[in-house]
């Protein structure tokens, strides 16, 4: 094998592994204005989504919000489930999640575990909700319930969560407190009633 023939050979993998970085970089550590733009926008169509998830249960709107909400979940259904084995596939340019087993460990974190479980509720949702009564048993409302977890999909990198839970642990002795103070509150006050 010459040198010009191995060099060659190596190009199209080194291509593959920096669009790999490239896509895993835009999806999981968003910098820039175009990763903003694109995030944002799907913070926007899930919120509408929402919405509209919540106008279907309004009879004064169930007609139309029921019909738009079946073809927008079908269009997150068939982007979440894109995005997600996209996310899967460009997680490998990273060395801990090369091959199989590092897919599996990255398809294992908690906001890929949300985001499978979102695709798949939102699946439940199109299949069972379509047939007779859209959206309209306590079971799927249920289902959709999970569907709020979509708005986790918006804070991949869980800075909220972070921040929210070190200030709890900060002042997990006042928390303690007030929660033990409201307890007795309750318990005297159920006396009078």
């Amino acid at each position: 094998v010459t040198r010009a023939g191995l060099s060659s050979t190596r190009r199209p993998l080194l291509a593959r592994t920096h669009v790999q970085g490239r896509v895993y970089n835009f999806l999981e550590r968003p910098t820039g204005w175009k990763c903003f733009v694109y995030h944002f926008a799907v913070f926007l169509i899930v919120l509408v989504c929402l919405i509209f998830s919540v106008l279907s249960t309004i009879e004064q709107y169930a007609a139309l919000a029921t019909g738009t909400l079946f073809w927008m979940e079908i269009v997150l259904v068939v982007f979440f489930g894109t995005e997600y084995v996209v996310r899967l596939w460009s997680a490998g340019c990273r060395s801990k999640y090369v091959g199989l087993w590092g897919r599996l460990r990255f398809a294992r974190k908690p906001i890929s575990i949300i985001d499978l479980i979102v695709v798949v509720a939102s699946m439940v949702v199109l299949c069972v909700g379509s047939k007779g009564q859209v959206f309209a048993t306590s079971a799927i409302r249920g289902i959709r319930f999970l569907q709020i977890l979509r708005m986790l999909h918006v804070d991949r990198q869980g800075g909220t969560w972070r921040l929210l839970g070190s200030v709890v642990f900060i002042h997990r002795q006042e928390l303690i407190t007030t929660l033990y103070i409201g307890f007795l509150g309750l318990i005297f006050s159920s006396y009078f009633v």
